[in-house]
């Protein structure tokens, strides 16, 4: 069993081998989803002047793709005093997993502006639960300081709404520490909206193995993402689409592009 943190462009299609839960997308109609989480520097221009991926379990050559992707993206800047200035921000990439010419097909779908994360150590899960094999999904509004440290914490929703649940999440992230964004190199202190999930392990999640060695972990959609409130940037557009259809050509989960 796990409990998991739930955060979370021009067309990125990739091939490669998956477990037979994602197998079954194309039979069953459901979509997955994964998450890349970057840090971007974002100029007075609102144009992308650095990116990179944190902790990403793709390959170099994928994440050198993602990463070019995101350099496409454009911002509204951020502002000082009316007067835009240099930002420092985090993008949680969504990819989405689609049966494509009777295989699966990797996609970058969608980005959101959202706060970085340095250490969320996830909240036990109720021994009381276990033997009954009860999950729960827990909404929290956290606020942090320039230091990213949690100020306060709120539960927002509970399903179910069982107090184990609700206290296990709270004592968790009152010790959370968050990455804050930078505008003109100043940290910011600001609010997000954190969901947390209290799930079993191989409940509603898989996993896609590709040739060059990477991987990704994905998990059936979910409505509910990882939220910056007090953004002082946001993201205008993720960049001119891009045709994949070369891709269905790759053996080897190369990105088309």
């Amino acid at each position: 069993m796990k409990t998991e943190l739930r955060a979370l462009a021009a067309a990125l299609a990739m091939f490669a081998a998956v477990g037979p839960a994602v197998a079954d997308t194309a039979a069953t109609g459901d979509r997955w989803v994964a998450s890349q989480m970057a840090k971007v520097v974002i100029g007075r221009d609102g144009h992308v002047i650095d990116a990179q991926l944190l902790q990403s379990s793709l390959g170099p050559d994928m994440q050198a793709e993602i990463v070019r992707r995101i350099g496409q993206f454009e911002f509204e800047p951020a502002k000082k005093n009316g007067v835009a200035v240099e930002a420092e921000t985090h993008v949680a990439v969504q990819l989405s997993i689609e049966p494509q010419d009777k295989q699966l097909a990797v996609k970058v779908a969608d980005a959101v502006v959202t706060v970085g994360m340095v250490d969320l150590t996830p909240p036990r899960f109720p021994r009381s639960q276990l033997t009954r094999s009860q999950g729960a999904e827990v909404d929290l509004r956290i606020a942090y300081d320039t230091e990213g440290k949690v100020t306060n914490v709120e539960v927002t929703r509970a399903e179910p709404d069982l107090k184990v649940f609700r206290e296990a999440t709270l004592k968790a992230a009152r010790e959370w520490l968050f990455a804050p964004e930078k505008i003109d190199g100043q940290p910011i202190a600001g609010s997000a909206l954190i969901p947390v999930r209290f799930e079993f392990e191989g409940e509603g999640t898989g996993e896609i193995k590709f040739p060059d060695g990477g991987h990704l972990r994905v998990s059936r959609e979910r409505e509910s993402e990882r939220q910056l409130l007090s953004s002082g940037t946001q993201l205008r557009s993720i960049g001119e689409e891009v045709a994949d259809a070369a891709a269905t050509e790759s053996a080897d989960a190369q990105p088309a592009g």
